[in-house]
């Protein structure tokens, strides 16, 4: 079994959630996968996914440590250009209101590591147990 370091056990981005609360479907495509994003229904996306689409991405730091966060107004020209909301009939008017509208919203998971049932962990460590549990022990073991 790998050693788990330190910075493994921190909550990571496994989806994305997307709103859309304009009043049409938004249809879009990624990597040979359709996504809707139907009006006021939550669309769980992969982080790639919601990169390609509306240009987001999770928080990270690079080796210099550089904190990296997603920019609203490179998403907000990402997605007008992408829907083609960023036409001179659109721009600072509809287009704006329908990227207002779209709400990403990052789902964070904590991974732990499974341990393997063939491993042999040496000795068991006894886990501590509440009162009640404790009680309900030794009122089984009484009956027995």
């Amino acid at each position: 079994m790998q050693k788990i370091e330190s910075g493994d056990d921190e909550a990571q981005v496994m989806e994305v959630h997307v709103i859309n609360r304009n009043e049409f479907t938004i249809r879009d495509r990624f990597d040979g996968t359709e996504f809707e994003f139907p009006q006021d229904r939550a669309v769980s996306v992969p982080p790639d996914a919601a990169l390609h689409i509306f240009g987001w991405f999770p928080e990270w730091t690079d080796k210099e440590g550089v904190k990296h966060v997603p920019n609203p107004v490179e998403m907000k020209r990402h997605v007008m250009k992408r829907f083609g909301w960023n036409t001179p009939a659109m721009a600072g008017g509809p287009g704006d209101i329908y990227y207002s509208n779209i709400k990403i919203k990052p789902v964070k998971y904590r991974l732990v590591p499974v341990r393997d049932l063939d491993e042999d962990l040496g000795p068991e460590i006894a886990k501590p147990k509440n009162k009640l549990l404790q009680a309900a022990d030794e009122a089984q073991a009484r009956r027995q």
